[in-house]
């Protein structure tokens, strides 16, 4: 729900004048988890003091996203397990990570955005990524974890 709240936040207007920004991402995501055409998309958003090192700022945001879709998967693998039984929470909890790790090396490379604020005397760091992954091998990781 934090996570949520970071993301609303940075993709309203930035409260602070943008001195610098890049990446291939244009701007802050405004979801944690999307269906973008045939993919599932998770967003990870950070925002850190302005002389942090740029490479470990985006590597907290991958991994905030990284966080979000394995979150996303919990939540899929806990809705196919009411209709179907009475998992315990240790069973859920076992299932998630057989997926995960079948989830995780099969992303896509993140992708990034970042930019710097000048809040008053003040300058922040925000960064943010996407990782990505075809909705047939998410699917197929989910029915194999179901199993």
């Amino acid at each position: 729900m934090l996570a949520l709240l970071f993301l609303l936040a940075a993709a309203a207007l930035p409260d602070g004048e943008i001195v610098a920004h890049g990446g291939e991402l244009a701007g802050p995501p405004t979801q944690t988890v999307a269906k973008e055409a045939a993919e599932i998309a998770a967003y990870g958003f950070s925002e850190v003091p302005g002389n942090s090192r740029l490479q470990a700022a985006l590597a907290l945001a991958d991994a905030n996203a990284r966080a979000e879709l394995v979150k996303h998967a919990r939540t899929r693998i806990e809705d196919s397990l009411k209709s179907h039984s009475t998992e315990s929470s240790e069973q859920i909890e076992a299932l998630t990570r057989e997926l995960s790790h079948g989830l995780l090396p099969a992303l896509e490379l993140p992708q990034h955005g970042w930019r710097k604020l000048k809040r008053g005397s003040e300058i922040v760091l925000q960064v943010w990524a996407r990782v990505s992954i075809p909705q047939s091998r998410f699917d197929e990781l989910l029915q194999g974890a179901l199993k």
